[in-house]
Formats: C-alpha cells, sequence, structure tokens
C-alpha cells in the first residue's frame, strides 16, 4: 500500500482513488495514517460492516474496485512482489478502459 504513494497523484489525475477501509481503535487508525503520511481516503469500518460486503474475513485485505464498481483484484495481505507484479500492471489496463 505505501509503495502506490509515489504513483497517487497521477493516478488521481486519471480520476482513481486509492481508498483505505481501517478497522480497529480509532487513535491507532489515526497514528497509522499520520506516520507514515499516506494519501488516501480512510474509511473507518469500526463495526466491519464494509468488509463484510466484499467478504473480508481477515485484515490486512487490498481490494482493487474497476470503474464498473467490480472488484477487479482482491488478496488477504500485501506481499513484497505483490506491488510490482500484480498492482500496477492491474492498474494500467484499468486505467486504459
Amino acid at each position: 500500500m505505501l509503495q502506490l504513494q509515489p504513483e497517487l497523484a497521477d493516478l488521481r489525475e486519471q480520476g482513481v482513488d486509492l481508498y483505505v477501509v481501517a478497522s480497529g481503535k480509532t487513535s491507532d487508525v489515526e497514528h497509522f495514517f499520520d506516520s507514515n503520511q499516506l494519501e488516501a481516503i480512510v474509511i473507518h469500518d469500526q463495526d466491519y460492516k464494509i468488509g463484510g460486503q466484499y467478504g473480508v474475513t481477515a485484515v490486512p485485505f487490498v481490494l482493487i474496485i474497476d470503474k464498473e464498481g467490480r472488484v477487479a483484484f482482491a488478496q488477504l495481505g500485501w506481499g513484497g512482489d505483490t506491488y510490482e507484479a500484480t498492482v500496477m500492471p492491474l492498474l494500467t489496463t484499468l486505467l486504459a478502459e
């Protein structure tokens, strides 16, 4: 997720925003995003309703939603090669649609 930071401005210009659905204590969520200077739209899913709608059963869970509102990518966790091998090629494809 943090690897996307340098790309966010360009993605936003193309109509793509990063949303992070976070759970846990409000103070912990705020501290994490403040200390990492993560430029994302943060949705605090304190009661797990949003995660439940997408079938999220454990965190961290990564979802990429396409322009039609469909899940284009779903994965539990964020592995070391996920960004280069999967996320960026997928974003390139989705932006071209």
